[in-house]
């Protein structure tokens, strides 16, 4: 420890001094005057107050007198869009949707007799073969037939000649009726020569010859009366030989009408019955196709007219099937199997009178003729063929709009508003009823949308109303009237 006597820190020590004794330190200190204190006590609390508002001062002074930014006017930036210009019109519309192919005529073909297959046309009596109405398909062994149709023959000629015999007795008998009515006038001439009666009517009628006569007529009689039977009788030979002739013919199964093979279930050496399935046969004059579309949408297509008593178009077919010539309603497309330029017309049959369960559609049946270009109208248009149980896409040629704006569907957008662009090229947001909307195009009436609006074709991140627009006129345009 130092020897050194402690001193009181606030007391200013003097290093000239010199230090006292130890003995003489308590009698040396001298008591605190009560004005310092004070005085202390008033430096420690002012100063600090002096020195935060000179602070508070110097940073107010610098805020006031610090140099101010002025704040610029910004320009709103005018938003790019590309725009179509609408034009009024009539519009043919393209109804678009999807159908599936159906065969028109379809059958079970089956053997007309039993018997045993015995030949078959092996090139054609496969699936996918074609044959005209009329020609043969398969021949069931004749044999039993033939021999069946020669015994009906002879009893035709058996039944033929007993009615010639017949018709030579019936002759003999008229003959013998006339001779004894002959000799029963003679009778009667002499009698009458006589003068004198006979009371005796036996004698008299045997005197008149009453009895042969009577008899004579009996036998005519009963000839015609066998004549009957033998007229029944051979009628009913001949049309057994005609059942018999029928039967032989119907050996050789034909096709019913022009058609081609589905599936094939017989072959040589099979026995068939009359309830024994041969093949299945479609029809190739024409195929059915099912289309469905929107209830709506029908308002849209002219359907013909229905006769009240067949329920069959009115109008006659047309002869011709080359798709070049024919009257059509519609287009078929089938983008998956044919060339993006081919196509097949159809016509509207009818529309059915049921909708579709699902989808509450209505749907309408279509006619393609000679859908799989057999004919050679077709094969030298190199018209596609178009396959049973196909997907395909039909246009349907539907009504005539008048007084329209035609629009691509893009430039339709939500709540059924349009785009348009003022003369200012500020943005306006305006609500229409489209007449007819589909995938592509959408319809508004000129009432709706005058000539010469600008449409906003572009889409843009926010539409606001009198958003200001840097325009430039797109590459489509609305469609132009028919005929421009």
């Amino acid at each position: 420890m130092s020897d050194e006597p402690p001193c009181d820190k606030d007391t200013p020590r003097d290093e000239n001094t010199t230090p006292e004794p130890d003995d003489a330190l308590p009698s040396a200190r001298k008591p605190r005057s009560a004005v310092g204190w004070s005085i202390r006590i008033l430096l420690n609390l002012v100063v600090p107050l002096i020195m935060a508002f000179v602070i508070v001062w110097l940073y107010n002074y610098l805020l006031d007198t610090a140099p101010s930014a002025s704040r610029e006017q910004r320009t709103p930036k005018p938003r790019l869009a590309e725009f179509i210009v609408a034009k009024t019109g009539d519009h043919d519309l393209e109804i678009r949707a999807m159908g599936i192919v159906r065969p028109a005529r379809l059958v079970e073909l089956k053997s007309p007799v039993s018997g045993a297959i015995s030949s078959v046309d092996s090139d054609r009596f496969q699936p996918g073969g074609v044959f005209r109405a009329g020609e043969v398909m398969l021949e069931i062994d004749e044999r039993n037939f033939v021999i069946a149709l020669e015994i009906r023959k002879q009893e035709t000629i058996q039944a033929g000649m007993e009615f010639s015999v017949l018709q030579a007795t019936l002759a003999q008998a008229q003959a013998n009726l006339a001779q004894e009515e002959g000799r029963q006038v003679i009778a009667r001439q002499e009698y009458e020569l006589l003068g004198r009666e006979i009371s005796d009517k036996t004698q008299l009628t045997r005197l008149l010859r009453e009895p042969q006569l009577a008899e004579a007529k009996a036998a005519v009689n009963a000839v015609k009366t066998r004549m009957e039977m033998a007229t029944a009788a051979h009628l009913v030979a001949v049309q057994r030989e005609a059942e018999a002739q029928l039967a032989l013919d119907r050996t050789k199964v034909k096709a019913p009408f022009d058609a081609t093979i589905l599936e094939r279930f017989a072959e040589v050496g099979d026995h068939a019955t009359t309830s024994t399935r041969l093949a299945t046969l479609c029809g190739t004059e024409s195929a059915w196709i099912e289309v469905s579309i929107p209830s709506s949408t029908l308002l849209f297509v002219d359907l013909p007219d229905m006769s009240p008593r067949t329920g069959r178009v009115a109008a006659t077919s047309p002869v011709a099937v080359s798709d070049d010539v024919m009257p059509f309603d519609a287009k078929i497309f089938h983008p998956s199997a044919w060339k993006a330029e081919e196509f097949r017309h159809a016509r509207i049959l009818r529309d059915l009178p049921s909708e579709t369960v699902g989808g509450r559609q209505a749907q309408l049946l279509l006619d393609v003729l000679d859908p799989f270009a057999l004919s050679e109208a077709s094969r030298e248009a190199k018209l596609p063929r178009v396959r049973l149980n196909a997907f395909v896409e039909v246009v349907i040629q539907g009504r005539t709009l008048d007084n329209v704006v035609k629009l691509p569907r893009k430039v339709l957008r939500e709540s059924n508003t349009l785009w348009l662009a003022t003369s200012n090229d500020l943005l306006t947001i305006k609500q229409v009823t489209p007449l007819r909307s589909s995938r592509e195009d959408v319809f508004v009436a000129a009432s709706e949308l005058p000539a010469g609006s600008r449409v906003i074709s572009s889409n843009l991140p926010t539409a606001v109303e009198g958003l200001l627009l840097r325009l430039r006129e797109a590459n489509t345009t609305a469609t132009e009237a028919k005929g421009e």
